[in-house]
């Protein structure tokens, strides 16, 4: 299938009344035969149940950039803040720390400090220079994370390698990025960094769009 008829046309739910369209389902709840089936949508998390949860438009678009992409899976949520911590929470457990850049957006610092705080994990604020982020690695850092805001962004160097260099000498695990696709829109991405990353890495990639 070309990629301009995936555009159009992946992830496009079964519709009763034969939409040829991805409909808005703007509703909060959606219902169940019995009690036991809404169990089990519960226990699986398969079907609807909230909106909150997912919802079948949601659900299109992930179906939608999975076959864009070329990914495995994806995942759609609100702000890309809530991707990258949505990323940070699967990853972090108490007793953990995470490496910031300095110069990170004020809310996000906010956040950091004060809902990882009371998870106790610990965030150190660090100059956000491959050298300068080697010496702040301790034994106990899970996570490297803080694009500054765009501002204060730099658009030089080569970006891929310090990425893949620090990934490799720490044995990561995962590494989460910002890309603005890697289909059509891949070139867009400040010379396609984030498809090196994803060719060389010495481990998964967690792209956030």
């Amino acid at each position: 299938m070309r990629y301009e008829t995936l555009a159009v046309l992946s992830g496009l739910p079964e519709d009763p009344h034969g939409a040829v369209g991805l409909p808005i389902y703007a509703v909060a709840a959606y219902g169940f035969a019995t009690l036991e089936e809404g169990a089990e949508r519960f226990a699986t998390g398969e079907g609807y149940v909230y909106a909150r949860q997912k919802d079948p438009t949601g659900r299109a678009l992930e179906e939608r950039l999975k076959a864009l992409e070329g990914a495995l899976e994806a995942v759609v949520l609100a702000t890309g803040q809530a991707a990258t911590f949505a990323a940070l929470l699967s990853l972090l457990r108490p007793g953990d720390e995470v490496l910031a850049a300095k110069g990170l957006f004020g809310q996000t610092i906010g956040l950091f400090n004060q809902v990882l705080g009371l998870m106790g994990v610990r965030v150190r604020y660090v100059d956000p220079e491959p050298e300068a982020v080697r010496e702040a690695l301790t034994g106990k850092t899970r996570a490297l994370t803080g694009v500054p805001k765009e501002d204060a962004l730099l658009l030089e160097g080569a970006p891929a390698e310090a990425i893949l260099q620090a990934a490799r000498a720490e044995k990561a695990d995962l590494i989460v990025m910002g890309t603005r696709g890697l289909g059509a829109l891949g070139s867009l991405f400040l010379g396609s960094q984030s498809q090196r990353v994803v060719a060389e890495a010495p481990c998964p990639v967690l792209l956030v769009r």
